[in-house]
């Protein structure tokens, strides 16, 4: 039960890391308003169907994520700056015609 039970968590803890890295990712490189604001829009429905699912690791990931979210910004407002194309300019580079 031990070995079990500790890749379990192992698992756990690389899922709530890769979710707690995906805010981070949207909240230090997201710039288009559109894109924030649905962003923020859907995060309540998210959260709430995570604690509907008992998906313990996105509320996690959520919460360390948002622990961090000062230091985000701050790194944000340095970085922001630099960036010379729109969200907008590199998503359409990825769209594809059916």
């Amino acid at each position: 039960h031990k070995k079990g039970s500790i890749k379990k968590e192992k698992s756990d803890l690389i899922t709530q890391t890769a979710y707690r890295n995906q805010f981070f990712f949207t909240w230090l490189n997201i710039t288009d308003k559109d894109l924030l604001l649905n962003h923020i829009l859907y995060l309540p429905y998210h959260l709430l169907t995570a604690i509907k699912s008992r998906n313990l690791s996105f509320l996690k990931g959520f919460v360390l994520a948002l622990i961090k979210l000062n230091t985000v910004l701050a790194e944000r407002k340095k970085i922001v700056p630099r960036f010379n194309i729109t969200d907008k300019a590199i998503l359409a580079r990825f769209k594809t015609e059916l």
